[in-house]
């Protein structure tokens, strides 16, 4: 089996392409005055965890982490910037994915679609998951209306309302083991922190382990 930050490579932005972030990110920093020896250090710490993560989602989390710190500074529009450039291209990436997917067959678009929505959703990028929402492909992806009212729900923490939308991923989209056992966790932390059904959550997690 393919591991899961293998299949994710193709969300990966490119060396060129975070080189290109990185650069935006000194001329925004230095258009707005901040510390160019604290610029360079984080921003310097950044393009290397980025060319080095295997995983597009792992990044993420590095970048979220600099902009907390940033927070307040007059580095904070910089960084919140790179954010969104860096979702901006994810975004791409997974729409050009979905497109030569659906080239193939209309059926194997729907499926594209449904793990890219279903990945982000697993890793909480919801801002991702709003763009597959929102801007759809050019062929009707075939996902129900809900998937809209289910991300704002999460965004939101109205859980009990979201756990339809974890049980449509976990029974329509191509999961492989790991990608499943995230759901599966998902699932089972609103079965038990919000539906109060210890009973199904074991039965997730107990899922989940043996994948």
């Amino acid at each position: 089996m393919v591991p899961t930050a293998e299949r994710r490579r193709y969300l990966r932005p490119s060396a060129a392409a975070i080189t290109r972030f990185i650069a935006d990110a000194y001329r925004d920093a230095a258009l707005d005055r901040a510390d160019m020896r604290w610029v360079v250090d984080v921003l310097e710490r950044l393009g290397t965890a980025a060319i080095n993560a295997g995983d597009p989602f792992a990044f993420w989390v590095i970048l979220d982490s600099e902009a907390a710190q940033a927070a307040g500074t007059p580095l904070q529009s910089c960084i919140t910037a790179l954010r969104v450039r860096y979702l901006d291209e994810v975004a791409r990436l997974a729409f050009d994915r979905i497109e030569k997917a659906a080239k193939h067959s209309h059926t194997e678009g729907c499926q594209e679609w449904l793990r890219a929505y279903a990945n982000a959703f697993s890793e909480f990028r919801l801002t991702l998951c709003r763009r597959l929402v929102e801007e759809k492909p050019s062929f009707d992806p075939g996902s129900p209306s809900s998937f809209r009212q289910w991300t704002n729900d999460a965004a939101a923490g109205r859980w009990t309302r979201v756990m339809p939308g974890v049980r449509y991923l976990l029974d329509h989209a191509p999961l492989d083991a790991e990608e499943r056992a995230l759901l599966l966790s998902i699932a089972a932390d609103v079965d038990t922190y919000w539906l109060g059904d210890r009973d199904a959550a074991k039965r997730q997690i107990d899922e989940a382990i043996t994948l």
